[in-house]
Formats: C-alpha cells, sequence, structure tokens
C-alpha cells in the first residue's frame, strides 16, 4: 500500500514578542493590563501533546475583542518533567511569550511603540519581536 502525505501550508497571522523577566507570570500580567490598558485573564493551562515527548502544560492569560487577541503563554513547562520542556525550545532563554492576533495588518498600530512599553516594565529584562516563519516548534503556537 503507498503512502500519501499531507501537506499544509499553515498562514501564521499572529505578531509574536519573547520576555525575559522573572517576574511571576500573574504580576507580569497585570503590569502588561496597566501598561497597555487590557484585561489579560487567567484561562485554563494549555496541554499540548507531543509526538515521542511528555505532554506540555502551559500558563495562559488571554484577552479577547471581536476584532483581536492577545495571549500570554509561559514557555517553561511545568509537571512531571526531569528537565525543563519548552513550548519553543529554540527560544529557551525566553520565559514569556506574548500572542498579537489581529494587529498585524492594522496601520495605526505601532510595534515599535509596542516594544518600548514592554520594555519600561519593571522587572522585564529583555523583549524581542520574533517572525513566526523562522522558529522551528512555531507549530506549537496554534491550539
Amino acid at each position: 500500500m503507498s503512502k500519501k502525505k499531507l501537506l499544509i501550508n499553515i498562514q501564521y497571522q499572529f505578531l509574536i514578542y519573547g520576555l525575559s523577566s522573572a517576574l511571576k507570570e500573574y504580576k507580569l500580567a497585570w503590569e502588561i493590563n496597566n501598561i497597555l490598558d487590557i484585561h489579560l485573564v487567567k484561562k485554563k493551562d494549555e496541554k499540548i501533546e507531543l509526538i515521542d515527548k511528555a505532554d506540555l502544560f502551559i500558563s495562559n492569560y488571554l484577552f479577547e475583542t471581536n476584532t483581536r487577541k492577545i495571549r500570554l503563554l509561559k514557555n517553561k513547562s511545568y509537571g512531571q518533567h526531569d528537565s525543563p520542556a519548552y513550548l519553543l525550545p529554540e527560544l529557551n532563554s525566553i520565559d514569556y511569550i506574548l500572542l498579537l492576533f489581529g494587529y498585524e495588518e492594522d496601520d495605526h498600530f505601532d510595534q515599535k511603540s509596542l516594544k518600548r512599553s514592554l520594555q519600561s516594565i519593571s522587572g522585564v529584562n529583555f523583549v524581542q519581536q520574533f517572525d513566526p516563519q523562522v522558529l522551528k516548534s512555531r507549530e506549537n503556537l496554534i491550539f
């Protein structure tokens, strides 16, 4: 019997910011809420099942409107791991991932201003924007 392979071209239509910070997730969410004037809310942890690896349980905060969504995810997984597991292993020095949906095509949205605002948070050491097309484990962000 011949094997068939399904090839899917996924469009990653969101912005990704990586944040390095020693802040607890609830404190970082609170700071982001204050700076961006939004209301990130703690949601149920996302369970990501990886082939041949232990499941990842990722802490998840969400702000959602009719046209936009902001998600704050913890990059490091917790649970029954002997060593830390990461949502995006190639970014293992990044503590949190901020995903912005619905902002990438907005002419009035200033990405540089957002980065400066995030860098101004006391306790945030580093902020970097990443292109989802270059990340090897970008499929982990689709749930």
